[in-house]
Parts: C-alpha cells; sequence; structure tokens
C-alpha cells in the first residue's frame, strides 16, 4: 500500500530538481537532498516545537522514492495533490 505523503517543503524540493531537469539517479544523490527539514518536536511538558535539521541521505531516500512513485502513476509528487 502507497502511504500518504504530505505535500510540503520536501515535496518541493523534489519538484524543483525534477524542473531543473536532474534524472531520479541523480535525486538520489547525497548532494541532492535538502539542506534541513522541519519536523514537530514535543518537549517534556507537551508543547510542540519545531526541529530544524540536515536531512540524513537514509532519510531522503525513501521519501524521493515515494515522490518519484507518485509522480509516475498520477503526475504529481504528493498524495494529497491527487486524492
Amino acid at each position: 500500500a502507497l502511504e500518504k505523503t504530505e505535500s510540503g517543503s520536501n515535496s518541493s524540493h523534489y519538484e524543483r530538481l525534477i524542473f531543473d531537469g536532474l534524472s531520479f539517479r541523480d535525486i538520489i544523490q547525497p548532494e541532492n537532498a535538502p539542506p534541513s527539514f522541519l519536523r514537530l518536536g514535543q518537549d517534556d511538558y507537551g508543547d510542540i516545537y519545531n526541529i530544524c535539521r540536515p536531512m540524513p541521505l537514509a532519510e531522503w531516500l525513501p521519501l524521493a522514492r515515494r515522490y518519484h512513485l507518485c509522480r509516475s502513476l498520477y503526475g504529481y509528487a504528493t498524495w494529497y495533490d491527487w486524492c
């Protein structure tokens, strides 16, 4: 089953790479991973805060594969764009 992928900075980064003419093989190279990404964290008191850090290649590869599959099948990199 295909997991839902959200539209956001990571999918926008992927779309920019496609627009720049990069192939999927180029996109999954370490130098083309997003320079940083945003995640929500929660502290000990239950308060939610943003975490911005460099994206490890191990996290970029599954996202890039999912965006590639969605774009190949439906023309959009993200599930939410077409469901």
